[in-house]
């Protein structure tokens, strides 16, 4: 099972910071809920507050949230003029619809807002979660009519320019200075920013970006450096997807508070992969990322697959086992593939295939034509 990052749909007015996650706090006694379930996934909604209340990987049958009365919703922060930290907690808040729209999404609404310290604030706050292939997918929107929204513009005088000036009109300017005192150093000096826009990664030569549930940077520049951060003791299923959508691995142990001896199991994975991708440079980070374009893929379970195209119209298929605890069957076809190698993290030596392969669990596989 994956839980994938929350991504974000900004509404008209979006505060100036603010989080959506599934964290641990007090919660009401919960009556109804409402549930997304499949074979391997099950998750319960209540339906007074839209607190997260059970979540269970039922194929290994791991609770992983068993205790309601610590389920919550979301927490969002909405600074006011002198006072930053105020919070709106999932917690305070009542849900003005909880809602199975399909078999399945659930969509979640809260409107007047109730923050800790700036009272009712007209806000509407509107959640999606979605439950496909295996993982929760959550995204949401937020309509925010506070006056104290975010100013895109500076009408004060005396900052330089000409007013209003645009708050964000130096970004650009500074990420060409600071590229410009880089190459002083060295062409190959690199620095990143986190999740800058796509027209400023013409400067920056790396993007901490996480990964997404969709792979929109790829999408834009198939070439660009992003890096992607892992964090568990045995953190194979966030190296595998790492490998299949073109990011370099962050080791982030204890959440940046650690050392790389603290998970072992997690960096010798991640060295096998970066081993492979060395080995194979021209397919796995040369070529062009292509997502699922290029390639037919069948399998017996819980799987995800990209697909890379080289310079010389080469290609590659990654192909990775999302289950926990089984093997899966794969069959991959390459339209006009006269031959077919495989290669894994583990053997690395390409092997002939026919494409039908067995891949063990929480593994990856690279099906290329050589």
């Amino acid at each position: 099972m994956q839980m994938n990052a929350l991504s974000f749909v900004s509404g008209p007015k979006l505060p100036l910071l603010c989080m959506l996650a599934v964290l641990s706090a007090h919660a009401s006694v919960f009556a109804k809920e409402v549930v997304l379930e499949d074979d391997h996934v099950l998750a319960r909604f209540d339906e007074g507050s839209g607190a997260l209340t059970r979540l269970e990987n039922k194929s290994s049958g791991w609770v992983i949230e068993r205790r309601p009365e610590l389920g919550s919703s979301f927490r969002l922060l909405a600074p006011l003029l002198g006072w930053r930290d105020n919070f709106v907690l999932g917690k305070d808040q009542r849900a003005v619809e909880v809602s199975k729209v399909s078999e399945h999404e659930v969509r979640i609404r809260w409107q007047n807002l109730v923050s800790e310290h700036g009272g009712v604030l007209p806000m509407e706050l509107t959640a999606a979660v979605r439950l496909t292939n295996d993982s929760l997918v959550f995204s949401a929107t937020l309509k925010n009519n506070c006056h104290h929204g975010p100013a895109l513009y500076n009408f004060a005088p005396g900052h330089g320019y000409p007013s209003p000036g645009f708050l964000y009109g130096g970004d650009l300017p500074m990420a060409a200075r600071l590229r410009a005192a880089a190459d002083q150093v060295s062409r190959d000096f690199l620095f990143s920013g986190e999740r800058p826009q796509d027209w400023l990664v013409q400067y920056y030569p790396i993007s901490e970006t996480g990964i997404s549930a969709v792979p929109i940077c790829q999408y834009i520049d198939s070439r660009m450096h992003l890096l992607a951060g892992v964090s568990g003791f045995d953190d194979r299923e966030t190296l595998n997807l790492i490998l299949m959508l073109h990011y370099i691995i962050q080791y982030e142990p204890y959440y940046y508070k650690g050392h790389l001896s603290d998970f072992p199991l997690t960096l010798a994975y991640g060295q096998r992969i970066d081993a492979l991708r060395s080995r194979y440079k021209t397919y796995l980070w040369d070529s062009t990322f292509r997502d699922t374009l290029g390639a037919k893929v069948a399998t017996s379970g819980s799987s995800r697959y990209s697909v890379f195209v080289t310079a010389e119209g080469k290609r590659a298929v990654v192909v990775i086992n999302l289950e926990f605890n089984r093997a899966i069957k794969v069959k991959v076809e390459l339209l006009q593939a006269s031959r077919l190698l495989v290669a894994t993290p583990e053997q690395p030596e390409g092997q002939k295939t026919t494409g039908n392969l067995d891949i063990p669990a929480r593994c990856a596989a690279v099906v290329l034509e050589p």
